[in-house]
């Protein structure tokens, strides 16, 4: 069964009124769903630059990791040889 919607001549104000507010509400609503976008969007663009800066990070790193590996090679390698070498007794030691 259908009702149809009867309306007071004496309440069209408040009518009225409620479609100003709705409306006026709407406004609101997009405009901060428009500004949470924007916010949206700036995170996002940090986040990019947090991620490139972990990047650089992480690579400079990982080649401190490598130049001390290098020179720890080096060092064994140096330390190798001292020991293989023969001494000359007729060196002093010092």
């Amino acid at each position: 069964m259908y009702r149809r919607l009867v309306v007071d001549p004496r309440h069209t104000a408040f009518i009225a009124g409620y479609q100003r507010a709705v409306h006026d509400l709407r406004g609101e609503m997009s405009a901060a769903h428009f500004s949470t976008l924007v916010e949206l969007n700036m995170l996002r663009r940090e986040l990019r630059e947090l991620r490139a800066m972990h990047e650089r990070a992480l690579e400079a790193m990982q080649q401190a990791q490598a130049r001390q590996r290098a020179h720890a090679e080096h060092r064994e390698r140096a330390i190798a040889r001292a020991r293989a070498a023969e001494r000359d007794p007729a060196m002093p030691l010092q």
